[in-house]
């Protein structure tokens, strides 16, 4: 098996390859669709060599999520190959043995939030403000809440996607979608009125 692990969602981008082990990646803001395919070609390997994809669906940046979430799909569409959909806060929670809440901030006091207890999801991903996360961390043995858990960083790399190829939840490039759990920052402004539709 060898498999590709695409992860455009948040401000550092990545590819990585199982076989042989090999991770790029680059940093900057709102250049994921500038530079990934450039970065897909200076992983050196030959597509065809692929068998699977596996790509973070998200949470995360919008515009990223897109950009990554093309690529997998693109690639398995142009080469037949099916895609496994990880979670951002999966793989967050992944580091961790034991039933863990994990946190990453969005826009203004709210988080995307999520628990986890051996793998399997607790809590769904879902989108709360910062008061209330003090109660729903209640029952987990650890909670990692992006600014205020000393040492957590909520960034996610494609390597740790690698792992979850063993989970064999792989399906076909058009069941394969982003996960928002908010509509964006425009389309919750024009919802609350404070935009108007062209």
């Amino acid at each position: 098996m060898k498999v590709l692990a695409v992860d455009t969602s948040g401000p550092t981008g990545s590819l990585a390859v199982s076989h042989p082990a090999k991770q790029i990646q680059w940093t900057g803001k709102a250049i994921h669709s500038e530079v990934i395919t450039l970065k897909l070609l200076e992983l050196g390997m030959e597509l065809k060599q692929l068998t699977h994809l596996i790509v973070n669906v998200g949470p995360g940046s919008f515009t990223g999520l897109r950009v990554g979430f093309n690529l997998a799909r693109t690639l398995a569409y142009a080469l037949n190959l099916p895609v496994a959909p990880v979670g951002s806060l999966e793989v967050l929670a992944s580091h961790s043995p034991v039933k863990t809440l994990v946190a990453i901030k969005t826009v203004q006091n709210f988080f995307y939030v999520a628990g986890f207890e051996a793998g399997v999801p607790v809590l769904a991903p879902q989108s709360v403000a910062g008061e209330e996360l003090r109660g729903l961390s209640q029952g987990y043995t650890k909670v990692l809440i992006e600014g205020q858990t000393p040492g957590f960083t909520a960034q996610t790399q494609a390597r740790e996607l690698l792992p979850f190829a063993n989970l064999q939840r792989f399906c076909d490039w058009k069941d394969v979608y982003p996960l928002y759990i908010r509509a964006s920052e425009a389309e919750e402004k024009l919802r609350q009125g404070l935009l108007k539709p062209l």
